[in-house]
């Protein structure tokens, strides 16, 4: 069905973050379970502090990243912050200059201290690190992605989409708004074409093309009885899109448009859905995960589930990773025959908190303990080798000073940790 958007045209807009005991059982209940240990020392990557983004006063929720590596941010305070591409050498130069300042001052008046103006201090680096602040939603921003001519889109709880262009030479950008969702964003994905697809809560799948500069049209795809939680995109141009309605759908454009060509019903919630190829793809569900696979003489697909895993997300090559019963972390891949495997397991008595697979392929793993009354979070990242072994890259605890309610993967492969208070700790990896 289409649906165009002409009574709706975009509007321009411009807008300017256990005692001693334990730590003994911690070495030795830490292993690896059913893989092999490598033979010999292998490549790893290991990850190192960069920088801390402070400048959102809500949680951040999404993240991009432009061709010449500054960092979009978007968060529940509504508002995307563009920092500049601050190396770490130059973030910590500009931070230890303002320090310089301030102890400068203190050392000449008694009623100047280094403490007193630590506000001040972080109030002069957001200064200087942030490039742009894009105002222009009115509820929190869901997510965030590139458009490959440099534009970035956005979507919000309050049901619109914004593409955000930059005015060189001024730091400023403008922004069209895309109206049509009749409910809060949840995804958006942009093609190469370029179009944007986007799935919301009101149960439609949208896809925008521009016709001219700043004129957007949509196609509206109607068939989920419920929110569309996730959306992704073919190699050949169909779009998949899985449902709180329990339903998987593949959607394939015909001439007359688009419909919607296969439908899997289930009874579980779809959180995610994430394509492999062609004829592959994984759905995530509230209480189970499945393969579906087509037959390339048939084109029929089947489908094969697993339950167990908890938080499950599924790694770039199909495998799945979750946090086991045992307590431990495990790595699950599904053979030919359609049955799931358990390649990999690491037992751990923490307790487990989160799991997130990273855009370079590492599986971070966060977990919580208690050390000598004080409750400890340890951030730890493993990869699988060629030869499936589970191998630990890097382990660092977090001090634990501000609130922490997640990680979030960066798409050129760093990572950050998020605090309730808006900041983000970013951290990069390197191979070693």
């Amino acid at each position: 069905m289409q649906t165009p958007n002409n009574d709706n045209s975009p509007k321009k807009e411009s807008g300017s973050k256990h005692a001693s005991d334990a730590a003994g059982a911690r070495e030795q209940s830490s292993e690896i379970v059913g893989a092999r240990m490598p033979a010999m020392q292998r490549e790893k990557r290991d990850y190192d502090y960069e920088k801390t983004l402070d400048g959102h006063i809500a949680a951040v929720r999404a993240v991009a990243v432009l061709a010449d590596g500054r960092i979009v941010t978007g968060g529940n305070d509504t508002t995307l912050l563009v920092w500049s591409a601050a190396t770490k050498e130059e973030y910590a130069a500009a931070r230890a200059e303002i320090r310089a300042q301030y102890a400068r001052m203190a050392s000449s008046s008694t009623d100047l201290s280094f403490g007193i103006h630590a506000e001040s201090q972080n109030s002069l680096l957001r200064q200087r690190m942030i490039h742009a602040a894009l105002r222009g939603h009115t509820q929190p921003i869901t997510c965030v992605a590139n458009i490959r001519d440099g534009r970035i889109v956005s979507g919000s709880a309050d049901g619109t989409l914004r593409v955000w262009t930059e005015r060189k030479g001024d730091s400023e950008w403008i922004s069209d708004a895309l109206r049509a969702h009749a409910g809060p964003i949840t995804s958006v994905k942009v093609t190469e074409e370029p179009h944007i697809i986007s799935g919301s809560s009101d149960g439609t799948v949208r896809i925008w093309s521009e016709q001219a500069r700043g004129r957007w049209q949509c196609e509206t795809l109607l068939g989920h009885t419920g929110g569309v939680e996730s959306i992704d995109r073919f190699p050949n141009g169909d779009i998949l899109s899985g449902g709180a309605d329990g339903t998987v759908r593949i959607w394939h454009r015909l001439p007359s448009g688009w419909q919607n060509a296969v439908t899997v019903n289930g009874y579980d919630p779809i959180r995610a859905v994430t394509v492999l190829g062609n004829d592959e793809f994984v759905s995530v569900g509230a209480q189970a995960v499945s393969t579906f696979r087509r037959n390339p003489e048939t084109q029929m697909w089947s489908w094969h589930m697993l339950e167990g895993p908890k938080q499950p997300q599924v790694l770039p090559n199909g495998d799945l990773v979750g946090f086991t019963q045992e307590p431990g972390i495990g790595v699950w891949r599904c053979n030919e025959q359609g049955a799931w495997e358990r390649i990999a397991f690491r037992k751990d008595w923490r307790d487990m908190i989160q799991v997130t697979v990273l855009t370079c392929g590492g599986i971070l793993m966060r977990t919580g303990w208690m050390d000598e009354g004080r409750w400890k979070r340890d951030i730890e990242v493993f990869r699988l080798d060629e030869d499936d072994n589970l191998c630990f890259e890097v382990r660092f605890t977090s001090k634990g000073a501000r609130g922490e309610v997640g990680d979030i993967p960066f798409p050129d492969g760093r990572f950050g940790i998020l605090h309730d208070d808006g900041g983000v700790e970013v951290y990069r990896g390197t191979l070693v």
